[in-house]
């Protein structure tokens, strides 16, 4: 049975829908993903208030985040779907079917028991795993597609309910399977769709959740972003970060967020350099916004 899931999250920082600004969408909604093929599980974003706005033109993809754990990578096809039904393919591991969603693929019995995530497996079936955030990107994405680092054999092991499997590294940004360049011309405003198809019939897991960010190309800065600028360094960061801001920026308030745009750090600037503890937090993508200054700051963790 088809499922759909239609939740709404606009999650605006500090009027993020200004020049150069990120904007950032998310559904959080869990399904569970048993022993399913086609039709593909859906999970949907509806996005309002950008009319006229089209990807390409005033805004870009930036990056999609999904949360997931599941038994078999192997035969899964996902997508991303715009509002005017164009796709961008971020897994394509299946090829052959008469149900398969994305043409070309790739399949091989030499990856059969590589998990997503940290996942219960067959004789366990309907008790949630663990989710890892998997993300996507054909801009700040820093390895290949899933298909090649599952052929490098860029896995971790899934201790807690996989008894040690491997299963596909998450510390890191895929190239997804289609550029984000499939869907330039898209209305930024509509319903997004995230599809997840499994070919094979005895796998599961379940899906946590997925975001959907922006990356605006509007070229009017507003007045507090010309007279404003921020510096960080070192990025890519290890442990330290310093961020050294102009003197209209102090006493503003600061966030670190995840791609899923949960808010990790946050706190005031009280000084020009202002230096964050990022020792404790996994490595990944981050962004920093601050209060009254549109430009949305990326942060990687080594």
């Amino acid at each position: 049975m088809k499922i759909s899931i239609l939740i709404t999250v606009l999650s605006f920082f500090f009027n993020a829908h200004l020049s150069n600004a990120q904007i950032s969408f998310d559904n959080t909604s869990t399904i569970y993903l048993g022993q399913m093929y086609s039709p593909p599980v859906t999970s949907e974003i509806t996005i309002s208030g950008y009319p006229n706005e089209t990807i390409g033109s005033t805004y870009n993809i930036l990056s999609t985040t999904i949360s997931i754990e599941l038994s078999h990578v192997e035969a899964m096809e996902i997508w991303l779907e715009c509002p005017n039904g164009s796709r961008a393919a971020l897994i394509n591991l299946h090829v052959g079917s008469p149900w398969e969603a994305i043409p070309g693929g790739y399949s091989t019995t030499a990856w059969s028991g590589t998990f997503l995530g940290d996942p219960t497996l067959e004789a366990t079936i309907g008790t949630p795993g663990v989710g890892w955030d998997y993300t996507f990107s054909s801009v700040i994405n820093t390895w290949g597609d899933i298909e090649t680092e599952l052929v490098n054999g860029n896995f971790l092991p899934a201790t807690q309910f996989g008894n040690g499997g491997n299963s596909m590294n998450p510390n890191g940004v895929y190239l997804p399977y289609w550029t984000f360049d499939s869907l330039d011309g898209c209305p930024v405003d509509g319903t997004w769709i995230l599809n997840i198809q499994d070919n094979v019939d005895f796998h599961n897991g379940t899906f946590f959740g997925w975001n959907l960010s922006m990356n605006s190309n509007l070229a009017t800065p507003s007045v507090a972003a010309s007279n404003s600028l921020i510096n960080v360094f070192p990025n890519p960061v290890q442990s330290s970060i310093q961020i050294s801001v102009p003197s209209d920026l102090l006493n503003k308030s600061y966030v670190l967020i995840n791609e899923l745009g949960t808010v990790l750090i946050e706190g005031k600037i009280n000084s020009l350099e202002t230096v964050l503890d990022l020792s404790t937090i996994e490595t990944g993508m981050y962004f920093i916004r601050v209060e009254e200054y549109e430009n949305t700051i990326r942060v990687i963790k080594l």
